[in-house]
């Protein structure tokens, strides 16, 4: 578990922690402009998204009735909304793209389940799940373009061993941007506000990318 004082301690670009007995996070990404929260693994070795946590909002942390305001810890568990997806008229016509959940379970095996799906005759309107520390693995992401070009990427969580904790926020996971095939750089834009479409757009440039947010809420003990 997480120490208060630990959750609103030093900013970080990147967190890293292990997953073995008595490691906690030592440094958490603050609030603020978009923080990277981890790398992905792309399928060709360059993953085309990018997955940002671009701001904490106090109400997506609340105090079970049993905290006593003194070193209190984040639970270990979290609530993960999903929205809708934002995206640029006409950006994904013909393509497909697939989120899964992936999650750890006691034996050291994976199991997962869709979370989100958009694909040329419908599209996901959102989900909700809840991810413990000891179980939520990685979100694993699969794009395939209108050539049937397809590329996959995982970003890592603690339960994998080899990624960050996930931590409250409101999150955005992009890309790929439709001119490049890469992932958009989200340190450059910042928090709307608006937890369903969080990106402040350009008024002079409109965004190449399609973007799906997200929120994930905790709980002091």
């Amino acid at each position: 578990m997480m120490h208060r004082r630990d959750f609103l301690g030093a900013i970080a670009a990147t967190v890293t922690v292990g997953t073995a007995a008595g490691v906690n996070a030592a440094t958490f990404a603050g609030g603020g402009g978009a923080r990277r929260l981890g790398a992905s693994r792309g399928s060709a070795g360059i993953s085309p998204f990018a997955l940002t946590r671009i701001a904490l909002l106090p109400e997506l942390i609340v105090a079970a009735a049993t905290a006593s305001g003194k070193g209190l810890v984040l639970s270990p568990a979290r609530n993960v909304d999903f929205y809708g997806l934002v995206t640029p008229k006409a950006a994904l016509n013909g393509q497909r793209l697939m989120i899964d959940a992936v999650h750890r379970t006691d034996s050291g095996a994976e199991a997962r389940h869709g979370l989100w799906a958009h694909g040329p005759k419908q599209t996901s309107h959102g989900s909700i799940f809840r991810a413990l520390d000891a179980g939520f693995a990685a979100f694993d992401v699969a794009h395939t373009s209108v050539d049937g070009v397809r590329s996959e990427a995982r970003f890592n969580f603690a339960a994998s061993g080899s990624g960050p904790f996930l931590l409250p926020g409101v999150y955005v996971l992009a890309g790929p941007r439709s001119g490049t095939s890469l992932p958009p750089d989200l340190s450059n834009y910042a928090f709307s506000g608006n937890r369903r479409a969080p990106i402040i757009e350009s008024s002079m440039q409109a965004l190449d990318f399609s973007y799906l947010t997200f929120t994930v809420r905790g709980e002091w003990l």
